[in-house]
């Protein structure tokens, strides 16, 4: 994997037996970080969709992290 995005889901299971699968809102504020584990380093950045939904970016490593500043320097440089 060297860049990926998940939708996050979540599921709640109610004392009654009932379980539900819901979709977290994205709130203000979300941060990119990185996870240093035993393989090296993954770059997470949460972000909202459309819908205001949470979802994550991933990118792993270094060719992850370049490909990610990379691609944010070619939207700086049109603009957006």
């Amino acid at each position: 994997m060297e860049l990926a995005a998940w939708d996050v889901f979540a599921e709640l299971d109610f004392s009654g037996g009932e379980s539900v699968e819901v979709k977290p809102r994205a709130g203000a504020g979300l941060g990119r970080t990185v996870v240093l584990g035993v393989h090296g380093a993954l770059l997470l950045g949460p972000y909202a969709t459309t819908d205001r939904s949470l979802a994550l970016r991933a990118a792993d490593g270094v060719a992850g992290g370049r490909r990610v500043a990379s691609g944010r320097l070619a939207r700086l440089r049109r603009g957006h």
